[in-house]
This record gives C-alpha cells, structure tokens and sequence, in this order.
C-alpha cells in the first residue's frame, strides 16, 4: 500500500514537472489508475458497471507483454490497432455474487444472461462521440466461469480523425434488467494521457 501511494507521488510529481512522457510499465500503470480520469463506474441495483478507456498504446504494450518493447514494434502494433478506439467494459456484482446467478430465481434467467452477455448486447452499445453515435465492431465477453463476480467485456469502435470529445458509452441493458445508462470518460483526461516513452 505504501509503494502504491509513494508510486502515484512520483507519477504526480513528474508529470506536474513538465515531464509528460512515461515509460512502458508506468504508462500502464498510470491509465489504470483511476484517479486519471480514464475509468468510470456506475451502480445500478445489484450490479456495478465500469468503462475503462484503453488507449492504443497501451494495448500495445499489454500485448507485447514480455517481449522487448521497442519503437519498432510498438509503431507495428499501433499501425494494427489505429483504426478502431478500444474500451473495456465490467459488470459487476455485488457481494461477491457470480454475476450470471445474481438475484435471478429460475435457471433459465441464468442461461438468459449467458446468452446475452456473450453476444448479443453487443447490439445494445454504442459510443456517442459529439454528434455520432458509433456502433460496436468488436465485442468479446471474457468468460470466467463464475470464478469472479464479475466479466469483463473488450468493446472497440471506430476511430474518428476528430477523436477530442467526451466518450459516452451508451448501454441500454436487457439481459440484467437495468436499462438505459451511459458511462463516460472525459475529453480532458484523454488530452491529459502523458505521452508514451521509450
């Protein structure tokens, strides 16, 4: 707990001291860091739903993972990923319930969320950026098999050349009987990203 918070005073500091370029590992850590603006939450009812705004880079770097981070390869990793923006959505239950079985009273609801979160609420999200709203290109339900309380959810969509607005993720839910809300990540915390240094 100490490193962490010792960890976020440096982070601070050099940002706050005109130095606005972060190294690979520190870069990771400081989009995850929720005080950094890139990660909202909601609660509604039994479930907390959460949006984490996952810039190219840092895709970049969580898929090199061990290998040798260098310009090259991140350049060819960023060419791949340029064309969409890349978000991850998590629902949650709470007190530690498997998110599937959480407040449902038949066996069918179960296979009825299943069913949902594994596709097809891909067709009830859309980003709202200014006047567009984007429809999603690519959904993948990371299963966990009730390991968690909780799925996590990649969620991409295309990148627009303008790409300074708010982010409005819009999710009008069917399978958990939630509804209509939208969770989003603020234009000036995606113009506070620090740059990537390597």
């Amino acid at each position: 707990m100490i490193k962490t918070k010792i960890y976020i005073i440096f982070l601070m500091l050099s940002l706050a001291c005109g130095s606005p370029s972060l190294s690979p590992a520190d870069y990771v850590h400081w989009v995850e860091n929720r005080d950094n603006g890139l990660i909202y939450s909601k609660k509604v009812g039994l479930f907390e739903y959460s949006i984490l705004y996952k810039p190219v880079e840092y895709i970049a770097i969580k898929e090199l993972g061990k290998e040798e981070i260098n310009q090259k390869r991140i350049e060819g990793k960023l060419k791949e990923l340029k064309d969409l923006q890349y978000f991850t959505l998590k629902i949650k239950a709470d007190e530690g319930n498997d998110l599937l079985k959480a407040g449902i009273t038949e066996e069918a609801e179960y296979y009825d969320r299943l069913n949902y979160i594994s596709g097809f609420m891909a067709d009830d999200i859309k980003l709202i950026e200014g006047k567009d709203t984007l429809v999603c290109r690519l959904y993948n339900m990371e299963r966990n098999y009730g390991l968690a309380p909780y799925n996590n959810i990649v969620l991409a969509f295309d990148a627009k050349e303008n790409n300074n607005q708010d982010k409005q993720i819009e999710i009008n839910d069917k399978g958990f009987g939630v509804g209509k809300m939208i969770l989003r990540i603020k234009k000036e915390d995606i113009e506070n990203i620090p740059q990537l240094k390597l």
